[in-house]
């Protein structure tokens, strides 16, 4: 179990919802949502189990952005 946002998975990792907690309101609708996502390459997606797969290291994703926005942000969330 894992409750931390910040967790860096790796490839061959497989997320999944407990069993305990799929009957939460906020899981009940989401193989309906999940099954209309296409998941990047470098993800696999189980939409009915609602189970994912790490297959590799990101791929596709967009690299430019600003660091300063992000000191930003977190810098008004400590005050």
């Amino acid at each position: 179990r894992v409750a931390i946002p910040s967790y860096r998975v790796r490839a061959g990792d497989v997320i999944t919802i407990r069993p305990q907690s799929k009957g939460q309101p906020l899981f009940r609708e989401l193989s309906t949502t999940l099954k209309k996502y296409q998941p990047p390459s470098w993800l696999s997606l189980d939409a009915d189990s609602l189970e994912g797969k790490v297959l590799s290291e990101p791929k596709d994703f967009n690299k430019d952005f600003d660091v300063n926005l992000v000191v930003d942000y977190y810098s008004k969330m400590v005050k």
